[in-house]
């Protein structure tokens, strides 16, 4: 759900090594293009092939198997607790909660499902 970023040109993200000689891990941030914040003024990346930053679309590199299934079980087991927190936050107002709960149970059900997260995510990584 967030399109304004790169790896390749260190847009809105940033490396840490975790120790030397270590392989980088990407930490992104700036979420206002994000579909979970949905800023007005929110526009996808003009290269991707969606309308709307609430679409998804996956524009990850390509990981062996096992490291998109560890990803999806570690979001999974968060899943109960990214909710009770959307709806406890009482900064927003309860549609906007009911929103983010509906936006991210889609993650979630895609990520659930072995045939949604083959045809959206595993399929459609990047090799470039």
């Amino acid at each position: 759900g967030h399109t304004d970023w790169s790896i390749k040109a260190l847009h809105n993200i940033t490396l840490i090594e975790p120790e030397p000689f270590a392989p980088s891990i990407p930490v992104p941030f700036d979420f206002d293009f994000s579909g979970f914040v949905d800023a007005p003024y929110a526009l996808p990346a003009e290269h991707l092939p969606i309308k709307s930053v609430k679409e998804r679309h996956f524009n990850g590199y390509c990981k062996p198997e096992q490291q998109f299934a560890d990803a999806f079980s570690y979001f999974l087991n968060l899943k109960d607790t990214i909710n009770h927190t959307i709806t406890t936050f009482n900064y927003l107002p309860q549609k906007q909660r009911n929103e983010l709960i509906r936006y991210t149970n889609e993650f979630f059900d895609i990520i659930a499902s072995d045939t949604k997260r083959k045809t959206r995510i595993i399929t459609k990584c990047r090799t470039d």
